[in-house]
């Protein structure tokens, strides 16, 4: 079967405009508006009709563009492509989930459909006035290569230094052509060696017999001197505007961007540091390039990379407020990819597993679940500089939860002596301020041995302490001392707590969970205990409460004829 449809690339000053399907077989892709040629119709005719009824929008069709001839599974597409501009300013998506206008550079950030993917190579040479033979080269043969470099220099990085050159070129009387291939090959030396990659860039430009097709001996030198000179630690001034244009193009100046780049090449090229060792290599990498006098030096005058170069000094002078952002980066970089898609893409699933955890105000959470967290932690706990990265973690006030958890976890898995691990336990404690961190610790903490842990545990179960120190005490208590030998020294502790009616909701739901267990442990010294104690009403209700809960107890009398009544919520 074939169908025949009209696609609109409705383009504004650098941008071209694409839309999100809404339904069908290939929802959530993007592609260019448009649709079916109706009978009696040419395919100007549709489109307009298409458009008008998708988007409330009228366009003027400035010229035919390109005819795409695409095998689909159960159908073959002809789509008739006209470059188009708006009629108006007014669009309104009637059928389409989303839209964006992408230039150049967020050409590829969106999922495209088959068929129209096909055109972004054609629509590069659109937007940056080059020829399209040329583009569909440099986007199937050259840019791909940047997919085997380290995290900075992706694709992305490329298609960047790429737009940002085309801009700083309407100063310039130059050739785009020219300027287009030494933008896009600028990295290429990355492939050899990392240090010497701004040569080698030149030595594959001047053996790449294609370029040949497009550009004399004369233009592909001035090409390779162009990628040669791009580098900031030179020191030396670009031999030509090319060269100038793409060197201030690769020193994209956002301070955000610069310092995620530093630590995302660390990472990549030095993945043996610890955060703090990263920390230092950052920081000393920025000062030595950008910080003042540094050997950055910028070209061109009408790049707006000079206001953003004073911004980014600023904020290396203000080292505290840096090590915040390196710190928040970094971990974004190290946990993020361990985030999974459901936790990122679907709001419902990720505001539930947030209130679930009801962290303090304020406090980061990424997403990770127990089973990655674990990993991490196990990791950690086996690197030498295991001790390094706990310091850090204790003088760093602003960690997620997640990191908290791997900081408890590591502090499980660590092999070091009882005397020690309880001193960074006893660090550790103030930072929990959730059930979800607390309950995972004192779960996981395989190392006690009752009698040695014991006066951890008297001290955090102490009356005054905050609310989740407390519950820290209270479930070492659950998961350790509930055996034979420790559950009559288990209800006296309970007893020492001295606990009052309304105490922290995590404290008597901590409690309440104890007496729970003990029941289900030994339910005769369990009832005869609760006989004889004084225990506030609130703590037995929510104990009455979990033991009903449990399949194993919820056939066992609780309170050994003491009543207590249930309310429908506590």
């Amino acid at each position: 079967m074939i169908i025949n449809v009209a696609a609109a690339i409705i383009r504004l000053g650098d941008k071209i405009f694409a839309t999100q399907r809404g339904y069908g077989e290939w929802k959530d892709w993007w592609e260019f508006p448009g649709g079916k040629i109706e009978e009696g119709e040419s395919p100007e005719q549709a489109l307009v009709r298409e458009i008008r009824e998708e988007l409330d929008a009228g366009i003027h069709i400035d010229r035919f563009l390109h005819k795409v001839e695409w095998d689909y599974p159960k159908f073959h597409l002809t789509m008739h492509c006209f470059m188009c501009s708006l009629v108006g300013e007014s669009i309104h998506l009637n059928e389409h989930e989303s839209a964006r206008w992408l230039d150049y550079a967020a050409l590829h950030d969106v999922r495209w459909l088959p068929a129209d993917e096909g055109l972004l190579p054609l629509i590069s040479a659109e937007l940056l006035g080059v020829e399209p033979s040329l583009a569909s080269y440099i986007e199937s043969e050259v840019i791909p290569r940047y997919a085997a470099f380290d995290k900075a220099h992706q694709e992305d990085h490329a298609r960047s230094v790429v737009s940002r050159s085309s801009e700083m070129a309407a100063f310039y009387d130059v050739d785009r052509n020219i300027l287009y291939a030494a933008a896009a090959c600028h990295d290429l030396g990355l492939a050899i060696d990392r240090k010497t990659h701004h040569l080698e860039s030149g030595k594959a430009i001047r053996s790449d017999k294609d370029l040949s097709r497009w550009f004399s001996d004369p233009d592909i030198e001035i090409i390779a001197q162009a990628a040669e000179d791009h580098r900031a630690s030179s020191g030396k001034e670009p031999r030509s505007i090319y060269g100038k244009i793409v060197a201030e193009a690769d020193r994209l100046i956002i301070p955000e961007v610069v310092i995620r780049r530093t630590v995302q090449f660390g990472l990549d090229h030095y993945p043996e540091l610890s955060r703090r060792d990263s920390w230092e290599r950052t920081l000393s990498h920025l000062k030595e390039k950008y910080g003042e006098g540094g050997y950055l030096r910028l070209w061109i005058p009408e790049s707006p990379n000079a206001p953003k170069l004073h911004e980014l000094q600023a904020m290396i002078k203000d080292e505290k407020s840096l090590r915040v952002t390196f710190n928040r980066i970094w971990r974004e970089e190290v946990l993020g990819p361990l985030v999974c898609d459901r936790f990122k893409e679907e709001e419902h699933y990720r505001k539930g597993h947030i209130a679930i955890i009801a962290a303090a105000p304020g406090t980061d959470i990424l997403g990770l679940h127990t089973p990655e967290i674990k990993a991490v932690a196990k990791t950690i706990s086996r690197r030498n500089d295991v001790r390094e990265i706990i310091s850090d973690w204790e003088e760093d006030k602003f960690l997620s939860h997640d990191e908290r958890l791997i900081w408890g976890l590591t502090l499980d898995y660590m092999k070091c002596s009882v005397d020690e691990r309880l001193s960074f336990i006893r660090r550790f404690i103030p930072r929990i301020d959730n059930w979800a961190i607390c309950d995972t610790f004192c779960c996981n903490s395989k190392w006690i041995k009752a009698d040695e842990a014991r006066p951890l545990v008297l001290e955090c179960i102490a009356k005054g302490q905050p609310e989740f120190t407390r519950r820290v005490g209270v479930i070492l208590l659950l998961s350790h001392y509930l055996g034979p030998e420790w559950i009559e020294r288990t209800f006296s502790d309970i007893d020492s707590m001295s606990l009052d009616e309304g105490e922290p909701y995590y404290v008597r739901m901590g409690v309440a969970w104890v007496l729970a267990t003990a029941l289900a442990k030994d339910a005769g010294k369990t009832r005869s205990y609760l006989s004889r104690t004084d225990l506030p009403q609130d703590i037995l209700r929510l104990y009455v409460r979990k033991a009903r809960e449990s399949r194993i107890t919820r056939n066992l009398n609780p309170l050994s004829g003491r009543l207590v009544p249930l309310p429908e919520s506590v």
